[in-house]
């Protein structure tokens, strides 16, 4: 072998960041490939010190590496302290095969004491495709080995490593929050619940707030998406498609974050728009069921039919005449404080009955907790005394912690308060009895907002307002007729009953709009 171009590269690799921050091995391959070179006559004029996985196809500093021999042809030797720094897949191995024989590359591989090139025997062509095979075959079994570790830490409730989520920190492999993005996760998840804003508008809030990223950057659309999508803020740790319960401080409850999906896998999301008018995306045509879009003209707002189906209605509306007649379908629905008074009695009575029914109940749940709490630590000195195997202690594992989960969910519910229908029944009372009032002080998104928690559908025709009210507003109009207000509160499951309509409409209900 001739070695007339004695000019070389180094490449030193460490698998992680932790190992390229700490200077593991990186300072003990640079030194043993310092001293081949030297003792082969080689000159080292550029080494590249990268962390990366050698497992990996795509390597971007490997593929830098290339790009540097390819813009100087003079250098024809690449220096590796050992294969395993060099590559751990077979791509990688057959494109340097290819590079030495097509393009005169010479590798050398300092602890192997092996040098690749065009005369390279088959035997040594052979102990290098063993090497590497081996290289392979250590990833494969470190990664297995790091995958068991970590499904163990999951079922323990730890988090199973990894960069931390926005909005928490890492401590000795632990989550923990982190301000000030914490606090930024919350308004998120608030403002989105509660405004129903687009996510554009949702990140120029946060900006405007003076929120950042980690790296000090604005937040976008993509990136808040992302945060209201992740489970961890709930305390649920999604890896692998599997769910698990993690013992990290949760930075919202489970009901904000499942109104917030339920919001962000609706049909119509809200668009950035320039214009806010007032009931933009609320009316359709009575004629034809286009939307009805508004427009400006000499300060005034005008609302009218889109006409994308031949319709006729070719009249505008002003936006004062919408606003007269939705202000008497809002006064429509106040009781008056007589009325709103006794109703609200009424309901605080039968509330006073069903505590006692709750305090039972959860109690009854606390101790079905604990029992599950205890057959998973009788199952775990089952497996370790050999009484079960493997496998039937992780079926039986994944059924108790499963029924686990299921009591939790359950317990959160009634300390949140979620099943307790009176106070929604009391908040739908005293949002209806006040929703002119509150109309009236209100921003256009706002009035947006509530009429969309008040109408099913509204329609414009002739200058004429038809609106269609939601359970239960439609029946407190009914009820307001009769003067019978017995049974409006009860719990039995009619498609009037607060606790079918109002649970999913008042959750969505912002507090600007029934604390007044």
């Amino acid at each position: 072998m001739t070695t007339d171009l004695k000019l070389a590269v180094a490449y030193a690799r460490v698998s992680t960041k932790e190992q390229e921050r700490t200077g593991h091995t990186l300072p003990v391959q640079s030194k043993n490939m310092e001293e081949y070179a030297k003792n082969k006559g080689l000159k080292i004029v550029k080494e590249f010190v990268v962390a990366e996985s050698a497992s990996k196809r795509d390597r971007k500093y490997y593929q830098e590496m290339w790009k540097f021999l390819g813009q100087h042809k003079e250098i024809k030797h690449i220096i590796f302290e050992e294969i395993d720094r060099f590559t751990r897949n077979d791509k990688d191995k057959v494109d340097l095969v290819d590079k030495i024989n097509q393009e005169g590359y010479i590798a050398h591989f300092v602890l192997e004491k092996l040098i690749l090139d065009k005369e390279t025997s088959p035997n040594d062509i052979f102990l290098f495709d063993i090497l590497v095979a081996k290289a392979k075959n250590y990833s494969a079994a470190l990664s297995q080995k790091v995958k068991k570790g970590q499904l163990g830490k999951l079922e323990k409730g730890g988090y199973p490593g990894g960069y931390p989520p926005f909005g928490y920190k890492k401590v000795k492999g632990d989550l923990f929050p982190e301000e000030p993005y914490a606090s930024c996760v919350k308004k998120a998840f608030e403002i989105y619940a509660q405004q129903h804003v687009s996510l554009r508008r949702l990140a120029q809030m946060l900006n405007e707030m003076g929120f950042r990223t980690r790296a000090d950057k604005k937040i976008t659309k993509k990136f808040i998406h992302a945060v209201l999508n992740n489970p961890i803020y709930t305390g649920i740790i999604l890896w692998n498609k599997n769910t698990f319960r993690g013992y990290h401080q949760p930075l919202i409850d489970k009901n904000c974050f499942n109104q917030v999906q339920e919001w962000l896998n609706r049909k119509n999301c809200p668009y950035w728009t320039r214009h806010n008018f007032t009931y933009r995306g609320l009316l359709r045509c009575g004629e034809c069921g286009c939307a009805i879009t508004g427009e400006t003209h000499k300060g005034f707002v005008y609302y009218h039919c889109s006409f994308y189906r031949g319709c006729s209605q070719h009249k505008y509306t002003r936006e004062e005449t919408i606003e007269e007649q939705v202000l008497e379908m809002l006064k429509s629905l106040s009781l008056g404080e007589r009325v709103a008074g006794i109703v609200k009695e009424k309901i605080i009575a039968k509330k006073e009955e069903e505590e006692g029914f709750k305090r039972m109940r959860i109690e009854d749940l606390k101790q079905q907790y604990q029992r599950m709490i205890d057959w998973i630590d009788r199952l775990y000195d089952d497996k370790m005394a050999g009484l079960i195997d493997e496998e039937m202690y992780r079926r039986k594992s994944q059924d108790y912690l499963r029924r686990k989960e299921e009591i939790a969910a359950a317990l959160e519910s009634y300390n949140n308060g979620e099943l307790n229908t009176f106070e929604l029944s009391l908040d739908v009372l005293d949002l209806a009895n006040r929703a002119a009032e509150i109309y009236k002080r209100r921003t256009p998104e706002e009035k947006r907002l509530l009429l969309k928690i008040l109408l099913l559908n509204a329609s414009l025709k002739d200058k004429k307002v038809d609106f269609t009210l939601r359970n239960p507003f439609n029946y407190i109009v009914e009820y307001k007729k009769s003067e019978n207000w017995s049974g409006w509160w009860d719990l039995n499951p009619r498609p009037h009953a607060p606790h079918a309509c109002a649970l999913s409409l008042l959750r969505h209900t912002p507090k600007l709009l029934v604390e007044f």
